[in-house]
């Protein structure tokens, strides 16, 4: 029985199959929906075209077990974690933040990240943000998310980013945020940590950018904020926190 969704177009739902009278709380990932996850050493070619649009057009969420993620065993468990802090400009989903998953980015990464940026993602990453609306060395942004390390997040750096091209495609990249440049709700685009000749700079990768085929991001299609990183994570968290 689903209840809410988030901005993403994800679902939270009771969930009813282990307990008619206690559903868990289970939360629903929209993305997973329609695609198939064959048996392990099964492929397309074990089954017939009939039986693969049966499994492609199922509407029943039990035939996508792998969309399904377990948030709380009861409702009184779900209200417990629940965090709410109105008098900031974002709803704090820090504990939604998996810092193992973060710590093997790090170990991954070409960047060689700042530290001022590893205490960002560390204590921000994850965040709903709600008054986003803001102005930094002359470029307008309007904040949606801050990019999380979360396998059930919508916004989990490994899972958004292998469905824009891949992993490899952003190897000198370090996404931040999820924005509308220039306050465009149509443009939906990214403010990244970019490391380019041992040189780290904020900049945007654009919309035209992210959704495009090519297998490498060429520095030249970038937009550069500034070379001043540290004072930029100074002045957003100065704007999360006002």
């Amino acid at each position: 029985m689903l209840f809410a969704c988030d901005a993403g177009g994800n679902y939270l739902a009771f969930d009813y199959s282990n307990d008619k009278l206690n559903p868990s709380v289970v939360f629903i990932e929209h993305e997973e929906l329609g695609i198939i996850e064959f048996p392990d050493g099964k492929s397309e070619h074990d089954f017939t075209k009939e039986e693969l649009d049966r499994m492609m057009s199922s509407e029943k969420l039990e035939d996508y077990p792998w969309a399904i993620h377990c948030v709380a065993n009861s409702f009184e468990e779900f209200i417990k974690i629940l965090r709410f802090n109105n008098d900031k400009k974002y709803s704090n989903q820090t504990e939604l933040f998996d810092e193992q998953r973060f710590e093997k980015y790090l170990k991954e990464s070409e960047s060689n990240i700042p530290k001022s940026v590893v205490k960002f993602i560390k204590k921000y990453g994850g965040l709903d943000i709600r008054s986003g609306d803001l102005e930094l060395f002359n470029h307008d942004f309007l904040i949606l998310f801050t990019i999380n390390f979360n396998l059930m997040s919508d916004l989990d750096y490994y899972n958004f980013f292998e469905k824009l091209g891949g992993i490899e495609k952003y190897s000198k990249l370090t996404p931040l945020l999820y924005i509308c440049y220039k306050k465009d709700v149509f443009d939906k685009s990214i403010v990244a940590l970019i490391n380019e000749n041992d040189k780290h700079s904020i900049v945007i990768i654009p919309k035209k950018v992210l959704y495009n085929d090519k297998k490498l991001i060429e520095v030249e299609e970038l937009i550069h904020v500034t070379d001043e990183v540290d004072l930029f994570i100074k002045k957003l968290i100065t704007f999360f926190e006002s």
